[in-house]
């Protein structure tokens, strides 16, 4: 999940704006902060690698810096090292590594490791980002550390090369009634949602079936059930949630607004746009155990005016993430890679 600084604050990609915590590091005054440290370094030259050793005071202020998060459960910080890996005048690799005692006497010790580090980026910031700069107010909320774990869990998610989850789905909105089981999966920048015999694969720009065949409107309404993972992603980036933590797995609930839920009910039962539906309460609760998010679940709520009743119009999903994994077939690599 990518966050953007400025004065002072740290924003997501949605427009989401927190004031910056004690224990969350401020990247952008990290360099200001190490800066004056370097006269009290030793450093040794090794071919174009560096090693840089910090120890004593100089490096507890570089881990307070680094990782504020644990700096004030440290009881002394034994050494700091970082190899530099330089390219001509370039650093293009560094890596940290943290040994000390904690305030309970076990060891501490931590690698952090910066690759493929350029002088320059090449990105758009979103336009929500850009607005939420140019209107900092000083009365913002602290981002917590429940937030961070749940960015955090979603972060690894999306980073992972390899996903898999079971889906189940079910909606029942007066005439559109919806039940459905599928998997889903990524393996190598490419896609795929399966039901029964049917599997569908895209890589973001087309859908195509096992043959290579492109995929019928029908099948890709079918695809599109993939895009509740995205909602989901989106709707925790408001952070206003509860918490609950049962046998090692912390649970994060999160109201859902209308255009959310409207999203939901778009993508389980298309045919549900063509009624007189109001969804009016909602939640996404997102399961996380060891910081991984090990599913989530949601639910939508409210009515459907059928002729000239109401009934109950009622949304349900149960998303398991797995360790599946799927063999990607050649004639789908071929017509996706």
């Amino acid at each position: 999940m990518p966050l953007y600084y400025a004065n002072g604050a740290v924003i997501l990609e949605n427009g989401k704006t927190y004031r910056i915590q004690e224990s969350f590091p401020d990247y952008p005054a990290m360099v200001t902060q190490l800066a004056p440290l370097y006269r009290d370094l030793k450093a040794e030259r090794d071919g174009s690698c560096w090693t840089i050793t910090a120890e004593g005071d100089t490096a507890k202020k570089i881990l307070t810096a680094v990782l504020p998060e644990i700096s004030n459960e440290v009881a002394q910080t034994q050494a700091v090292q970082a190899w530099v890996q330089l390219e001509g005048l370039s650093v293009k690799q560094i890596n940290v590594s943290v040994d000390g005692t904690l305030n309970n006497d076990l060891t501490l010790h931590v690698d952090i490791s910066m690759d493929n580090i350029t002088t320059y980026a090449d990105f758009d910031v979103p336009d929500a980002v850009v607005e939420a700069a140019a209107s900092i107010s000083e009365d913002l909320p602290v981002i917590t550390e429940d937030a961070l774990m749940l960015f955090a869990a979603w972060q690894q998610w999306k980073q992972q090369e390899n996903k898999a989850a079971d889906i189940s789905l079910n909606a029942d909105c007066g005439p559109v009634v919806v039940e459905q089981k599928l998997k889903f999966y990524a393996r190598q920048s490419i896609y795929c949602i399966s039901k029964d015999a049917l599997a569908l694969y895209w890589n973001g720009e087309r859908t195509i079936r096992q043959d290579g065949s492109a995929a019928s409107d029908n099948e890709q309404k079918l695809a599109d059930m993939a895009k509740l993972m995205d909602i989901a992603y989106l709707a925790c980036q408001d952070a206003d949630f509860t918490k609950d933590e049962q046998q090692g797995v912390v649970s994060y609930t999160v109201q859902l607004d209308s255009s959310t839920m409207h999203s939901i009910a778009t993508v389980i039962a298309p045919e549900s746009g063509k009624l007189d539906m109001t969804l009016s309460s909602g939640s996404i609760t997102v399961r996380i155990a060891e910081g991984r998010i090990s599913g989530f679940s949601f639910t939508c709520e409210g009515h459907v005016k059928v002729v000239v009743l109401d009934a109950k119009a009622a949304i349900f999903g149960n998303i398991e993430m797995s360790d599946d994994t799927i063999e990607i077939p050649e004639t789908v690599k071929a017509a996706l890679q």
